[in-house]
């Protein structure tokens, strides 16, 4: 028995001796037969790349055309390695540009940045590559308004003004708390003109998982004057 297609019950063998006779190509115009043969295996349409003509021949609707071209632009999206890269990505067009959100970020690599200080009274953040000196973009983080910023592994820990701290990243800005600096060994209320004093650096081990459980990275901090060492992990209540 010959393989068939999950949405069209028909063998997958390819055009019929019909369309093959009249000269008609199944796939629309434009568009690569194997590029179209891939959309729909990913939709679960076919098996091993090959589909029927059928399939190949719904694909000249608008709608599907749109879907299709829309999926083209995502696959390619999550295959950028660099953020400045993904960034630059989605000013070329305005169909680029929908798909250059967060969830379709899924590179590691990231060249290092400098982040400006904030203007007054704005929601916004200017950053620098500090490779080439160019502005790279204003990115809308008022996670971080008002407060010291550390970087470190392409995250941001920030620290109030009142002491709450949090891991911050600046693409997908959900936040992970941290203890308030009033839980370290050395904190004495008081004791430092402000609490942005008391934080000297932090440094991740590895980059976090915002929606993984799993996480096993661990931030260290220096802090007070003397340069005590502090650590946290995920769980830990100070």
């Amino acid at each position: 028995m010959s393989d068939t297609c999950p949405g069209h019950k028909v063998g997958l063998e390819g055009p019929s001796q019909d369309t093959i006779a009249a000269g008609r190509d199944p796939a629309p115009a434009g568009i690569d037969r194997d590029l179209v043969a891939w959309w729909l295996k990913k939709k679960g349409l076919s098996r091993e790349g090959r589909t029927c003509e059928m399939c190949l021949r719904e694909v000249t609707s608008p709608l599907q055309l749109g879907e299709l071209l829309q999926d083209i632009l995502i696959h390619i999206a999550e295959r950028v390695d660099f953020l400045e890269d993904f960034l630059s990505f989605g000013r070329v067009y305005r169909s680029w540009r929908s798909v250059a959100v967060k969830e379709n970020f899924k590179g590691t690599q990231q060249l290092p940045w400098l982040m400006l200080a904030e203007d007054d009274n704005s929601d916004y953040r200017r950053f620098v590559s500090a490779p080439e000196g160019n502005p790279i973009d204003n990115l809308l983080l008022p996670e971080a308004k008002g407060k010291w910023c550390f970087e470190t592994l392409g995250w941001l820990v920030t620290l109030s003004e009142t002491g709450d701290m949090n891991l911050l990243p600046p693409m997908s800005r959900i936040q992970i708390p941290l203890p308030h600096i009033s839980t370290f060994k050395y904190y004495l209320e008081g004791n430092m003109p402000n609490n942005f004093l008391f934080i000297q650096k932090a440094v991740l081990s590895s980059r976090p998982y915002v929606s993984s459980k799993e996480n096993n990275f661990v931030l260290m901090v220096i802090h007070e004057g003397c340069g005590y060492l502090g650590f946290w992990k995920p769980g830990d209540k100070a």
